[in-house]
C-alpha cells in the first residue's frame, strides 16, 4: 500500500517488458573522481600520435631497423615467445 503511494507521487510506471540481463551493457568513456593527477586534461588521440612521431627513433640490435623502440620491447622478440 506504501509502494503504491510512492509509486504515484513519483510517478513511476512499470516497464510492460521485463529485460534481459545480458542486453544490459556498463557505460563507456567513464572517469571516476581521482582519476588521473590534478590539473591535467585528457588529451587527444591526435595530440598523442604527434608526440610519438616527434620521439627520436633509434636502432633496434634485433630487427635492425630504425624504429620507435629497441631490443627490449622489439615485435620480433616478442613473436618468438
Amino acid at each position: 500500500m506504501i509502494a503504491e503511494q510512492f509509486k504515484k507521487l513519483l510517478g513511476v510506471v512499470c516497464p510492460d517488458v521485463v529485460y534481459d540481463v545480458s542486453d544490459i551493457h556498463n557505460p563507456t568513456d567513464i572517469h571516476n573522481k581521482g582519476s588521473g593527477s590534478r590539473g591535467k586534461r585528457l588529451k587527444s588521440t591526435k595530440e598523442m600520435i604527434e608526440k610519438e612521431i616527434s620521439k627520436a627513433k633509434r636502432k633496434c640490435a634485433t630487427c635492425q631497423q630504425i624504429v620507435h623502440h629497441d631490443k627490449r620491447n622489439c615485435l620480433l622478440k616478442n613473436a618468438e615467445k
